[in-house]
């Protein structure tokens, strides 16, 4: 998945793409939903799995704005 591979090079101190992406909510209003309506789904869970990872990786899931 290209936005994986995106975040892990990301600039560790600036985290600029990863405030981005949580700027927009992408995991509750994009992948949250994904995740439930194909829970089956083992190859997207998996992925959804990792960005959830590397977003709670340095507590980015909240940004102050």
């Amino acid at each position: 998945m290209d936005v994986i591979r995106f975040l892990r090079k990301d600039d560790e101190e600036l985290k600029p793409l990863r405030q981005l992406l949580c700027q927009w909510e992408i995991m509750q209003r994009h992948l949250l939903p994904l995740l439930t309506h194909y829970r089956n789904d083992r190859d997207l869970v998996m992925q959804i799995g990792k960005l959830y990872a590397i977003f709670d990786k340095n507590n980015t899931l909240t940004v102050d704005t």
